[in-house]
């Protein structure tokens, strides 16, 4: 079978957007095809892929959520799977993809192989119409793998694992190779994306298959605590490759099945090939089978390291929280030889970070124990008792359970206004979406119109617009007799206006709004630049002018990427470039994150997406930029 061809260096504008034309009939046929075949080699149909983290079940019983981070020594920012930290000189994997094989699928090109459909989740089979390959080949690594922003987040998990037609080769460097599929696989694996990592490497074609997928997937499954299928592709790595990685793993393996001795017989043959060289996982290993108190931990612990702990029973230490990424993060949230205290602290930052679903947040919160007095008496607890009492995390779990059990929307709204108003900001988006389902569940009502801020700002945040609209519109009516209400309803209409809501208070504007905030000096000029870049980008009108702000703004700096990337974003945007648009967008925002981000940054990015037709996810960053930044 023949799927796409790339196109030639000189191929016209013409031949482009007839390319782009037949682009989705053929990667429907193609994707379908190759998933077919994939899932026969491995036996595994797959069910439909969600875009969120994915909900694990039992914290102590089932497979972890979402986690993937490299393990050993490795680059800081996660960007690459174990290569082998342990390799002697001039060692190099030898053998063939694993797997059974099918029927040849032509010249397909491994950069069109997805999971989500153009015609579903997924982005759309031309999104790289007019994007040379090697730009796409350069920008996908700098997809940040901590993107603590929900939208982001989900945003780069379409773009890395939608089926696309390939990004077109210009130039004699551009070749047919792996290399955007085993990019994309890469950053799935930093982002802590385990789940949409194997999904994707199920549909891999065998003769697309390396040695660095291989590994991927036996530390993708160590992560998932599938570890009967990470030991077996372990003995099937063994026959095929030649690297030391292998051996750690069969170690670590031969624990898991009650075999020290014959773990210490591999770990004897793996330092003769060392020779002599420092290895990581030999230094844990010794100081594990030793017993010994502390342990020398990687910089940046990774499957094999947790596998290893698991294997034999030892708590992850405390240390070990510092230097995780977000999948091992979310890995150790589910080690059931941890101390709570230790996974649920880990938890969070998983959470922060959308490698662990906030409902398994909220069971490790429910599995601390609580008096029965302290839990009926939580919404009185001051903030100076409260933080003397416990720790954040301790604290947020009391409000958790409280908020749960409790019936009366009063005390509820106080739990949660007290959790969100006392949260990190990296940490907020988590918390939105944990407690929104009780704030949603609650009545709108006059006595309740003080909730209205903190309890529509968490809605809006939460992606849950018409239950925010509902307290808005409550408060709108009693704004007349109330001062709260009023200043609710004000404190608002920047969230109800970048969400698009259909009505919106008579004095919903950017001056009503400055005039009511608490903010002043720079910090107002700050997020009212924040906001009015919002409207702007979002086409929404506001009588409010830029030059007022400017008066003062004062001396607010915020860092900007490098002009020639925003300008870059622009022109894509301006142009109809989405897989350019949306690689841009996510790098531009992600390394400095939207808490840090600056006003014309945003804008910009904002103003691309919705000229690429995704103004539903430019709202929902313009969201969470407002949150972040104190709105």
């Amino acid at each position: 079978m023949r799927a796409f061809s790339t196109a030639n260096a000189g191929e016209s504008a013409g031949v482009s957007r007839c390319r782009a034309g037949v682009a989705v009939l053929a990667l429907a046929l193609a994707a379908g095809l190759t998933a077919a075949a994939a899932r026969a080699q491995d036996g595994d149909a797959g069910e439909p892929l969600s875009l969120e983290p994915a909900d694990t079940g039992s914290a102590d019983t089932e497979p972890a959520a979402d986690s993937a981070q490299p393990d050993g020594d490795t680059p800081a920012d996660g960007s690459a799977p174990d290569t082998g930290g342990d390799t002697a000189a001039g060692e190099e994997d030898k053998g063939a993809g694993e797997g059974i094989d099918v029927a040849p699928l032509g010249d397909l090109d491994p950069a069109t192989i997805g999971v989500l459909d153009p015609g579903g989740q997924g982005l759309g089979a031309a999104i790289w119409d007019g994007t040379p390959r090697h730009v796409v080949a350069r920008l996908l690594p700098r997809i940040p793998a901590e993107l603590h922003a929900p939208a982001l987040r989900k945003l780069a998990r379409r773009l890395l694992l939608s089926s696309t037609a390939p990004p077109e080769r210009t130039r004699a460097g551009d070749t047919d190779g792996p290399d955007l599929l085993h990019a994309r696989l890469r950053r799935l694996w930093a982002m802590g994306d385990t789940e949409g990592l194997l999904r994707l490497l199920s549909v891999v074609p065998r003769e697309h298959r390396t040695a660095e997928l291989a590994r991927l997937r036996v530390q993708a499954l160590f992560l998932r605590r599938d570890v009967e299928g990470a030991c077996q592709r372990v003995r099937d790595g063994l026959g095929q490759y030649d690297h030391s990685f292998w051996q750690r793993a069969l170690a670590v393996c031969q624990h898991h099945t009650g075999k020290p001795q014959q773990a210490a017989l591999t770990v004897r043959l793996l330092r003769e090939k060392a020779g002599g060289q420092a290895s990581p996982f030999l230094a844990l290993y010794d100081a594990v089978d030793g017993g010994a108190d502390s342990l020398p931990l990687p910089e940046r612990p990774g499957a094999l390291t947790l596998a290893l702990l698991a294997a034999t029973d030892t708590p992850v230490p405390d240390a070990m929280l510092d230097g995780a990424g977000p999948g091992v993060l979310a890995a150790i949230a589910e080690s059931p030889k941890t101390p709570l205290s230790r996974r649920a602290r880990a938890a969070e930052r998983a959470a922060a970070m959308g490698a662990l679903p906030a409902e398994r947040l909220g069971a490790l919160y429910d599995r601390f124990s609580f008096e029965s007095a302290r839990l009926k008496n939580a919404a009185s607890l001051t903030e100076e008792d409260a933080v003397q009492a416990m720790t954040p995390t301790r604290r947020r779990a009391l409000y958790h359970q409280a908020a749960r059990d409790e019936s009366e929307d009063a005390v509820r709204a106080e739990l949660i206004r007290q959790v969100m108003q006392t949260a990190e900001p990296s940490l907020y988006p988590a918390l939105a979406r944990l407690f929104a389902p009780v704030a949603a569940e609650m009545t709108p009502r006059a006595e309740l119109a003080w909730f209205t801020g903190p309890g529509g700002r968490l809605l809006y945040v939460a992606g849950r617009g018409e239950a925010a609209g509902k307290w808005l519109q409550m408060a709108q009516g009693e704004a007349i007799v109330d001062p709260a209400a009023k200043a609710a309803v004000t404190a608002l209409v920047p969230y109800a206006r970048l969400a698009g809501a259909a009505h919106v208070p008579a004095n919903g504007s950017l001056a009503a709004w400055r005039s009511a905030t608490e903010a002043e000096g720079t910090t107002l000029a700050f997020r009212e630049s924040v906001v009015r870049a919002g409207f702007q980008a979002l086409e929404v009108n506001d009588a409010r002018p830029w030059i007022e702000i400017a008066g003062a703004a004062g001396d607010g700096a915020r860092p900007a990427p490098p002009a020639a990337l925003l300008y870059a974003l622009r022109e894509a945007g301006r142009a109809g470039r989405t897989g350019e648009t949306v690689l841009l967008s996510l790098v531009v925002l992600g390394e400095s994150g939207l808490e840090r981000i600056h006003p014309m940054v945003l804008g910009t990015a904002l103003t691309a997406l919705r000229r690429v037709e995704l103004t539903g996810v430019a709202r929902r960053i313009a969201i969470e930029a407002a949150a972040a930044n104190g709105i």
